[in-house]
């Protein structure tokens, strides 16, 4: 229903590929609520085996995961994360909720997409009760993630 009034059209993007010729072993996904980022989505080798962690903007590993096996290793947090969270803020500035897909090589950060319909409105929370922990951020923005999931 939200593409009803758009154009079809065909576009081609440049393909990324890092340092060794090789397409991006994890990829960053920041979900913001009324232009807030609240928490880090980390794919890992999406087109081997797929796994994915999530992660408060302070780095601590949240304990759940959607769809894919949680990462078991800890993740470093990408060099320019401050950048990456600053730019999905603006970005995100006038919407919902709207996750803000990144890359980064090295220095360099790259937006992939921007979506509000996260996994079709279908993915599943495991454990369960984070679907509503989570939702809890539509209530009071201001919320601490990590608060949240008694990580404080």
């Amino acid at each position: 229903r939200n593409y009803r009034y758009l154009k079809p059209k065909i576009i081609v993007e440049r393909l990324l590929l890092d340092e060794n010729g090789c397409l991006p072993y994890q990829d960053y996904k920041i979900f913001c609520f009324f232009g807030k980022p609240k928490f880090v989505q980390v794919d890992i080798d999406r087109f081997g085996q797929h796994r994915r962690s999530y992660y408060s903007l302070n780095w601590k590993k949240l304990p759940f995961t959607m769809n894919y096996p949680m990462e078991s290793a800890d993740i470093k947090p990408p060099v320019r994360l401050k950048d990456m969270l600053m730019l999905s803020e603006k970005l995100a500035e006038p919407l919902g909720l709207i996750r803000v897909d990144l890359y980064a090589f090295g220095q360099e950060i790259k937006v992939g997409e921007l979506t509000s319909w996260v996994g079709n409105c279908v993915n599943i929370f495991s454990p369960q009760e984070a679907d509503s922990l989570v939702g809890r951020l539509f209530e009071n923005v201001e919320q601490d993630v990590e608060a949240l999931f008694g990580l404080r």
